[in-house]
């Protein structure tokens, strides 16, 4: 089994194939999907998903890229849209420093707000850093997020980063983006994770890992970081695919149904 913690197959690069593309996730052994929406377009797909689809979750939060529309009335849409059945972690949020698209302030202040926001309901966060690991450090710390927890999406960076975000409560999750020629850095801070905070994604239909880069990703592309990470630290692809499907499900406080799906073990 597999859980991808990460994956957009709300997005409209499967609109062509959206449901053959989610079988063939189903077909690579992924049980468990964790759709992404992100901001006004995306939040309505993800909801048709989770809807239809026993076997997905969802969490909505408004990206960086978008936080300059952030407003009352979107912040209102989306707490209702948090309040909605199997949502199970806010994001994703953050910073992105790369493509600036709002200004840092402006990006600050919306990140804090749905920190807040996930506070208020005990959920975890999903947290989107580019660029900007200090800031996104500082805010996290300043928000004492290891009362709620969390996810470092599509981790990227070195072993000093990730015990700086473990210190934080925060779970690590990590993409293709592990399986880059150029990421060493990146796999020597998967060694060091715990057991119990480890997790694994692919962000699809960005960052098809080796050796797919360029190609659209799909959550059927999980198995390659799940069987790169099995080699990095040492263990067997079974081991590392029962333990991050358990530590999502832990993380976002649910189990599988087989009437019902994904259902909370907790309110």
């Amino acid at each position: 089994m597999l859980f991808d913690t990460h994956t957009h197959f709300n997005a409209s690069d499967f609109d062509d194939d959206r449901e053959a593309a989610i079988q063939g996730a189903r077909n690579a052994g992924v049980s468990g999907m964790n759709i992404i929406g992100f901001d006004k377009d995306t939040i309505p797909g993800a909801r048709e998903l989770v809807k239809n689809n026993k076997d997905m979750v969802a969490s909505y939060g408004w990206h960086p890229e978008v936080a300059g529309d952030y407003n009352d009335a979107i912040e209102q849409q989306l707490q209702e849209y948090l309040d909605t059945e199997k949502v199970v972690a806010v994001g994703e949020f953050g910073l992105d420093y790369h493509w600036n698209a709002a200004p840092k302030d402006v990006q600050e202040r919306v990140m804090r707000r749905q920190i807040a926001i996930a506070r208020e309901r005990h959920l975890p966060i999903i947290i989107h850093t580019r660029d900007a690991n200090e800031d996104t450090y500082r805010i996290l710390k300043d928000e004492h997020v290891e009362t709620i927890g969390g996810i470092m999406h599509t981790f990227g960076d070195d072993p000093e980063w990730a015990k700086k975000f473990l210190d934080l409560n925060m779970h690590i999750s990590f993409s293709g983006v592990l399986t880059f020629k150029k990421s060493k850095a990146v796999r020597e801070a998967a060694k060091i994770i715990p057991e119990d905070r480890l997790l694994i994604e692919t962000d699809s239909p960005y960052l098809s890992p080796e050796p797919h880069r360029g190609q659209r990703n799909t959550s059927a592309n999980v198995r390659f970081v799940c069987n790169l990470l099995a080699d990095v630290r040492d263990t067997s692809y079974e081991a590392i695919a029962a333990q991050t499907y358990q530590n999502a499900c832990d993380l976002f406080h649910i189990r599988y149904d087989e009437e019902k799906g994904f259902v909370r073990t907790h309110d």
